[in-house]
C-alpha cells in the first residue's frame, strides 16, 4: 500500500464546498421544470441511476434523492470515493448500515475481497488499520458528540432506529449545540430565505441524529478493485 494517503478531512471539506455551491445554485424539486430536473438528474447519476428525474423507485414511489445528493457532493469534488460505494451503499438508510459495518447483505454488497497494487485483502483486512467512522445513536447524538463532526460527513436523521427510513444529510459543522447541514430532497430555506423543496440548509438538533458516517481513506484510494 505504497500509494499516498488520501486526506479524508480535506476531501470532506471539498464535498462541503460542492454542497454549498449547489445550495447557492438554488436547486428546487420541481417535477415539471426540465432545467431543475436536469440538475437533480446529475445527483442520480452519482449513485448509478440512469433514468432522468423525476424517476420512480422499484415500488413506484418518487425517487428519494437525499443520499444521491451526498454522493454527488463527494463525487463532484473529485475526492475519489469509489463508484462501488456510491452505486451500492448510499441510496438508502438501510444500505448505510452496510457501509457502517453494522449489517452484512450480499444482495447489496456482493464483494468479499479487495485487490490493490496486486495484493488481495478481505474486507476486514482492508479496513483494519483505516476503519470508517461509524457511530450509531439509538436515542440521538449528545452535545458531547458534536466535536466529532467534520465537514462533509454523512448523517441520518429521523425517529427510526439508526435512522432507517429517515433522511440522509451532509454536515457542514457544529456550532452552539446545533448541527448545520445542507440537504437534498428536503424542505426548508433556500439561499434567498424562501421555503421550498430541493437543496436546502438546516440547523439540526443533536437528538435528531441516528447515524454518523465518514469514509475511510481506503475508500478514496485509486486503483482499487472489488472482487466477488
Amino acid at each position: 500500500m505504497s500509494q499516498g494517503r488520501p486526506d479524508v478531512a480535506a476531501a470532506g471539506r471539498q464535498a462541503r464546498d460542492v454542497a454549498l455551491a449547489e445550495y447557492l445554485r438554488d436547486v428546487r424539486d420541481l417535477p415539471d421544470d426540465p432545467e431543475q430536473c436536469g440538475l437533480i438528474t446529475r445527483y442520480l447519476r452519482a449513485v448509478g441511476e440512469r433514468r432522468p428525474y423525476p424517476a420512480r423507485d422499484a415500488k413506484g414511489a418518487p425517487y428519494q434523492w437525499c443520499g444521491a445528493f451526498w454522493a454527488w457532493c463527494w463525487h463532484g469534488a473529485c475526492t475519489g470515493l469509489h463508484e462501488e460505494i456510491r452505486h451500492r451503499l448510499v441510496q438508502s438508510t438501510y444500505r448505510l448500515l452496510i457501509f457502517a459495518g453494522l449489517v452484512e447483505d450480499a444482495g447489496h454488497w456482493p464483494y468479499t475481497k479487495v485487490r490493490h497494487e496486486g495484493i488481495e485483502y478481505t474486507t476486514a483486512e482492508w479496513l483494519r488499520d483505516a476503519p470508517r467512522w461509524a457511530r450509531k445513536y439509538v436515542h440521538g447524538m449528545q452535545r458531547s458528540d458534536l466535536d466529532s463532526i467534520l465537514p462533509g460527513d454523512l448523517l441520518t436523521v429521523g425517529r427510526g432506529r439508526w435512522g432507517q427510513g429517515g433522511h440522509i444529510v451532509l454536515a457542514l459543522g457544529a456550532d452552539s449545540g446545533r448541527i448545520l447541514t445542507i440537504e437534498g430532497n428536503s424542505t426548508g430555506p433556500g439561499p434567498y430565505g424562501d421555503r421550498r423543496e430541493g437543496v436546502v440548509m438546516h440547523c439540526r438538533k443533536p437528538s435528531e441524529v441516528r447515524l454518523h458516517l465518514r469514509p475511510s481513506r481506503r475508500d478514496l484510494l485509486h486503483g482499487v478493485e472489488y472482487l466477488r
